[in-house]
């Protein structure tokens, strides 16, 4: 039965937006399970939300690990112990929350190690006889436990830093290749060697990162048919963590896009120190045939992989 549930194995929907969450705030994960550590193991090379840039959580206990199953609440306070939360205070533990969707499992797991609970309402809880465990939280879908952590708990990380939202002026080119890209001088840019145009300048940005942000098409061109190392970092995160993908997407350069496409190492999925990606720009700045263009690459995916 377990090696049947491997094949056909999902995420509840609002997971992989939850942990990208999670992860983009650097709050730590764990997975407690009464599957194998074979399941488990399958499941984070199958199904984890990998792709969105979320780390395997480094603490995941199965039931091959020397603790008792839940409700037991050893295994919970291990993950306690390697997180450096101890019991010599119980409002210690209440920054801990556990999740779950059943109410005698994982809900019963959580109070008895005396941490917060959230349960994922299924409907499983109507076959254990309507009750939910009176757990802290309840949602229907994951995604919409995020906006009750940041109501009801004090989240510090690097994204609230004010610091990182204060309103800066955009960089200025200050090295002959950045120049020359921003003006677009081809002609200047071919007399230079590739290690020149590979390096990332004292503002974080890369030759490709200027061009792309200035909308010259033939320098872009240039730089990835004739410079291995510029195609090698095309996914480069530059000034305020920006690649040339979100800079051509905030000016609706859609030639430049296409030309990022046809690159098969180009990401459109790497967002900027503020948790923004190229299609919220393209949105937010009403590029529509920048938007346009990814979501129909994302569709292209789409068909591909499910067609």
């Amino acid at each position: 039965m377990e090696e049947e549930g491997q094949r056909t194995m999902r995420l509840m929907p609002g997971t992989a937006e939850l942990v990208t969450w999670l992860h983009a705030h650097a709050i730590p994960m764990a997975i407690v399970t009464r599957n194998s550590r074979c399941t488990l193991d399958y499941f984070f090379a199958n199904v984890w939300p990998s792709q969105t840039f979320v780390p395997i959580p480094t603490i995941a206990i199965s039931r091959d690990d020397p603790y008792p199953s839940k409700p037991n609440p050893k295994a919970l306070h291990v993950v306690c112990e390697k997180w450096g939360i101890t019991n010599n205070n119980p409002n210690n533990y209440l920054s801990i929350i556990m999740v779950g969707d059943s109410p005698s499992n994982d809900i019963a797991f959580g109070k008895a190690a005396g941490v917060s609970t959230a349960l994922l309402d299924t409907g499983r809880r109507y076959t254990e006889g309507g009750k939910t465990g009176n757990p802290d939280f309840i949602v229907d879908n994951l995604s919409q436990l995020a906006p009750l952590l940041w109501r009801d708990y004090e989240i510090k990380s690097a994204l609230t830093d004010p610091a990182l939202h204060v309103k800066r002026l955009p960089p200025i080119p200050s090295s002959a290749a950045a120049i020359a890209a921003t003006k677009g001088d081809v002609s200047s840019l071919e007399k230079m060697d590739p290690k020149t145009l590979s390096i990332v300048d004292e503002m974080g940005q890369t030759t490709l990162i200027w061009a792309a942000n200035a909308g010259n098409l033939a320098v872009v061109n240039h730089l990835l048919l004739n410079t291995a190392g510029v195609v090698d970092n095309i996914n480069t995160r530059g000034y305020l963590g920006n690649t040339a993908i979100s800079r051509a997407a905030r000016h609706g350069h859609v030639d430049i896009l296409h030309a990022f496409l046809s690159q098969g190492n180009a990401n459109m999925e790497i967002c900027n120190n503020k948790q923004q990606y190229p299609l919220h720009f393209a949105a937010f700045e009403h590029k529509l045939e920048a938007g346009h263009l990814r979501t129909t690459q994302m569709m292209r995916k789409f068909v591909l992989s499910y067609g």
